[in-house]
């Protein structure tokens, strides 16, 4: 199990890892897999996160996502609905989400 914190240009595919917290901070792009549990993604900064499709993502704040996505109170979710990735977004961060697959 990995809870890491990666700081500067991160251009990575965690698809391999099995991560209990993820922390971004600079700028890049990074995919992912499909999670056991749910897991918490801090972002700082602009980043682009791609997700593979069937993958349970909640964002909480302001990002840019795929047009199927439901709209919540707090951000958007996949209409894929159950423990998976909740992403959540620092104010003034650029971000981006999509899927794969």
């Amino acid at each position: 199990l990995w809870d890491l914190t990666l700081r500067g240009t991160v251009e990575g595919d965690l698809s391999a890892l099995e991560l209990t917290r993820l922390r971004l901070g600079g700028a890049g792009s990074v995919r992912f897999g499909v999670p056991p549990r749910a897991t918490d993604i801090e972002v700082s900064g602009a980043y682009t996160l791609l997700f593979p499709s069937g993958a349970a993502v909640h964002v909480v704040g302001e990002a840019s996502v795929p047009g199927d996505w439901v709209q919540q109170p707090d951000g958007w979710s996949t209409p894929d609905q159950g423990p998976g990735w909740v992403v959540k977004v620092s104010p003034g961060s650029t971000v981006t989400v999509g899927v794969e697959g």
